[in-house]
């Protein structure tokens, strides 16, 4: 049956090209399109969505990434990087005894996941920096140890990072939805999640430990400057590439 359908997928496709071929005359066109048309309601398929089908396999060479870990000392980055991860289509594993990442998806995704990632914890690092500066930290000195101060500012950081992403996450799938339907969506999840499947077979879950919180108001300063990163893709060059600029308030 899936064999049957490829082959439908095929001939609603080669009506497409010829429907847009200008050395088609008229009648050629409209009969190309009327039996597309045809063929899609008959099969349950939409006619807009069977080409892209065919461009996202064409596209979608799913591979992996491995990242180590080992100078990170605070492990909520994982919550930080796995939101970042999941904005650029992909997903990703840790590997607790060997401290690493794994990021899996295409290679522009993965590539561009792995840059991001690397600019949001220098950044938080730079902004720490900065929080030390502040005058709202030498009020909070004379309360907490400075050890203290820096791991609720990161886990602020960290939160506000995961949470501009997920809502950057969700606002392009209401554009790709409105665009191009879901099988731009669907197409490239599931193609990452085979093969993550089929990488690692035996992938357990583990529960994620509570986080003590010290000084509030610390964790809220983190919270705001991780928010404060803006992920834009501007166009650029003659092939319409996208490419991510980062900048940082």
């Amino acid at each position: 049956m899936k064999e049957d359908l490829n082959r439908v997928k095929e001939k609603i496709r080669a009506l497409k090209a010829l429907a847009a071929d200008s050395g088609a005359t008229e009648g050629e066109v409209t009969a190309a399109l009327n039996l597309a048309q045809k063929l899609c309601h008959e099969y349950m398929l939409n006619l807009a969505d069977i080409e892209d089908d065919r461009e996202i396999q064409v596209e979608l060479q799913v591979d992996k990434l491995v990242r180590d870990l080992r100078d990170f000392k605070i492990r909520q980055v994982l919550h930080m990087d796995g939101a970042i991860i999941r904005l650029f289509d992909c997903e990703y594993i840790y590997n607790d005894c060997r401290m690493t990442e794994t990021i899996m998806g295409t290679e522009t995704d993965r590539t561009t996941a792995d840059y991001c990632i690397d600019f949001a914890h220098n950044t938080m690092h730079s902004a720490w920096e900065k929080y030390k500066r502040s005058y709202e930290y030498s009020l909070m000195r004379e309360r907490f140890r400075a050890k203290q101060l820096k791991r609720d500012f990161m886990i602020g950081f960290i939160h506000g990072v995961a949470d501009k992403c997920r809502e950057m996450k969700q606002n392009q799938e209401d554009v790709k939805l409105k665009t191009t339907g879901t099988s731009l969506i669907i197409v490239k999840s599931a193609a990452v999640e085979e093969f993550k499947k089929k990488t690692f077979p035996y992938l357990k879950t583990v529960k994620t430990r509570a986080v003590t919180i010290h000084a509030e108001r610390t964790v809220e300063a983190g919270r705001e400057q991780g928010r404060s990163i803006e992920f834009t893709k501007p166009i650029t060059g003659a092939k319409t590439e996208c490419h991510p600029s980062l900048s940082y308030r």
